[in-house]
């Protein structure tokens, strides 16, 4: 018996060490990927984050905080953006190889999440349920969501840290002052992480203080921590408001329809199902199904069953839920005290996560006029939704331990074969083994998907247009005068690639001055004032055109602020025919002659 314990006991830290491995060995085989395969067919690295990385790369060389080299702007998760300037500062002068070690610096920071869930699951539920989170690590989604060079690694990173805080040191009362500053520090590390995780931080605060009142002892002041989170999120919104007269970033300002209120006309025509994802609302309704069910009374054990079940089905969509599931319930089955006992904060951090998630919704319905992105959200598929799995099973377990014993007991009396050697220690070894053979498994299956994606990336002719774009990014660089200024939208990878001042004409990374400019209606005007030479437009349908018009719509202020007519002679460059959102289009370059040129 002592030596099945005591190899269940050396088996769990290995199980880490083996999980670590692995999922450093799958995701360095991404982040070194060739630059075709990142933003090629099976796009790993968005558009977006190139607007990250241009900006990044400006400041290195001492333009400051800008995209196009000409406007300053704010438009960017603050922390993420600080954590790679280091990087440009190092390799300032090359293109490809700073894209690599951002990305590895994220497939550290996933090893840091891992270390953190692991450990919170350790103390938290049990360590069948620790190992069996090593799987969403090694799960392709979760790979390519964290090193894609978007902000996301750190957002689990932080969530991942709040979680563990907040079921390990929070219960440690004889150091409140202590417990509350680092309760401070890791909630402005989530805002600056993500800016939007101010409804998490206000979820907790509230929730908190209403629980606390029924609580004899407290072990966070919240003063304290409030008094630490201004202290770190002061100088950034002290700096958007000297600098850019607002205190919100400029695609925040631009996205924001405050104060008109969208969510009932959203509602009533049925947009918002266009905008969110239904993984996102199952997971956040499975959560709200479980909450109703668990907080029922013990006399309705049979619907809160039912209930539970009716949740873990809506789960089918990914087997790994399965077997958090099933962990959780072995660790509830196995734990030596009652539900309510002992880990109640981990159940409360859940909940959190889960208010979190509708408030998040209501509101980017609400005020969003436009870029409900998927990354806003990948927390719910990343770090919600494996602990809800396991909170299901955990509750079941620990609910229901006395009718799991009888059947366990009524299987021993019955069968013909001596199942008196099934002890604990030896059935949590067992576990153990299984869920590693598991996660030899998924790295297998991930590291097989990674190579036919490579493959078919490869051997594929499909153009998407980020590889559009990155061909014409290259042309600029090579045929382009060194001071030439160029307008786009969606410019991230041309921005970065071609080298030359690329003004964004989306205004997500621009300037405030650009969208009054086009709320008066002057964008044109503002274009030549900036000394812009080129348009560019990765999505043009017409092949043969007489006069092409193109548009400078305001998101923010819902009107037209310019129109600017283009003929088929200015035309400098003009891309192979591809399909983008259904259409066969063109990535065409225009040379551009101010003031004759607006429409």
């Amino acid at each position: 018996m002592n030596i099945v314990r005591h190899r269940r006991e050396l088996s769990v830290p290995l199980a880490l060490l083996l999980g670590i491995s692995l999922f450093v060995i799958l995701s360095l085989q991404y982040a070194w990927s060739d630059l075709s395969f990142l933003i090629g067919g099976n796009t790993r690295v968005f558009d977006d984050a190139f607007y990250y990385f241009q900006v990044a790369k400006n400041a290195a060389l001492g333009w400051g905080l800008t995209f196009d080299r000409i406007n300053p702007t704010n438009g960017f998760q603050p922390l993420w953006m600080m954590l790679i300037i280091p990087v440009y500062t190092i390799f300032k002068f090359s293109f490809e190889t700073p894209i690599h070690v951002i990305l590895t610096l994220q497939v550290l920071v996933g090893v840091g999440a891992l270390l953190l869930q692991f450990k919170t699951l350790s103390q938290g539920v049990g360590s069948i349920s620790a190992i069996a989170i090593i799987l969403v690590f090694l799960n392709d989604y979760f790979i390519r969501n964290v090193v894609s060079g978007m902000e996301t690694a750190l957002v689990v990173f932080s969530l991942s840290w709040i979680v563990y805080f907040w079921t390990t040191r929070s219960n440690h009362r004889d150091s409140i002052a202590f417990n509350s500053i680092v309760l401070g520090i890791i909630s402005g590390t989530l805002i600056l992480s993500r800016l939007d995780a101010v409804l998490l931080v206000l979820v907790i605060f509230l929730l908190s203080n209403l629980s606390s009142k029924h609580s004899k002892s407290k072990s966070i002041s919240w003063p304290i921590s409030l008094i630490t989170l201004a202290l770190i999120l002061f100088p950034y919104f002290i700096w958007n408001v000297i600098y850019f007269g607002h205190i919100a970033p400029i695609s925040g300002f631009v996205k924001s329809s405050f104060p008109q209120f969208l969510l009932i006309d959203r509602l009533m025509t049925g947009e918002w199902q266009s905008l969110l994802w239904p993984n996102w609302i199952t997971i956040v309704t499975i959560a709200f199904v479980c909450e109703a069910a668990i907080l029922l009374q013990p006399s309705f054990r049979a619907i809160r069953f039912l209930m539970l079940l009716v949740a873990l089905f809506l789960f089918r969509v990914n087997a790994i839920f399965i077997v958090l599931f099933l962990s959780g319930m072995f660790d509830g089955f196995y734990s030596d005290h009652m539900i309510n006992n002992g880990h109640i904060t981990f159940n409360q951090i859940v909940r959190y996560l889960a208010i979190f998630g509708i408030c998040l919704m209501i509101f980017e319905l609400s005020f969003l006029r436009w870029g409900i992105m998927y990354w806003h959200y990948s927390w719910i598929e990343l770090v919600l939704a494996p602990f809800l799995a396991i909170r299901i099973g955990n509750f079941i377990g620990r609910s229901f331990k006395i009718e799991l014993s009888k059947i366990i007991s009524y299987v021993k009396g019955r069968t013909f074969l001596r199942l008196d050697f099934i002890t604990k220690p030896r059935i949590q070894f067992i576990a153990i083994i299984v869920l590693l053979l598991l996660s030899g498994r998924a790295f297998w299956k991930t590291t097989s998907s990674y190579h036919n994606q490579l493959g078919s990336n490869t051997e594929s002719s499909v153009l998407t247009w980020q590889h559009v774009s990155y061909t014409a990014a290259v042309w600029a660089s090579r045929n382009l005068p060194p001071d030439a200024t160029l307008a786009m939208s969606d410019a991230g990878v041309f921005g970065y690639f071609s080298d030359r001042k690329v003004i964004n004409l989306d205004g997500v990374i621009n300037g405030f001055e650009y969208q009054y400019a086009l709320q008066q209606g002057h964008g044109v005007e503002w274009l030549g004032q900036k000394g812009v030479q080129y348009l560019v437009f990765h999505a043009v349908d017409e092949d043969h055109y007489a006069v092409y018009t193109y548009n400078l719509p305001s998101r923010k202020f819902r009107n037209i602020g310019g129109t600017l007519k283009l003929l088929p002679y200015q035309e400098v460059y003009r891309s192979q025919q591809y399909t983008d959102m259904g259409k066969t289009v063109r990535l065409i370059i225009w040379r551009l002659d101010f003031p004759a040129q607006a429409g």
